[in-house]
């Protein structure tokens, strides 16, 4: 496996950790629907989808380059959680 490859497997890893932590907080209340519940309506998802792209554009405009890699690991979550429905 290329080093791409293995940075691009370590990212993935990161983007399903942060859906497992949205459904722990759904399991305890906190969250209504996870973008892969089937009850969640396509409005909400990309609600939480344009969420996390304006969160990343806030960093990119305050050059957080820490921030940045957070908010697009989330991004990355929730847009890989409503592709595996669709």
């Amino acid at each position: 496996m290329s080093a791409r490859e293995v940075r691009l497997e370590r990212f993935a890893g990161w983007a399903l950790a942060e859906q497992s932590h949205a459904l722990d907080l759904r399991q305890r209340g906190r969250l209504r629907w996870v973008a892969d519940d089937p009850d969640c309506p396509a409005v909400m998802r990309l609600a939480a989808l344009l969420e996390e792209a304006g969160e990343v554009g806030r960093a990119v405009h305050d050059d957080d380059r820490d921030n940045l890699r957070t908010e697009l690991v989330q991004l990355a979550g929730v847009a890989i959680a409503w592709a595996s429905i669709v």
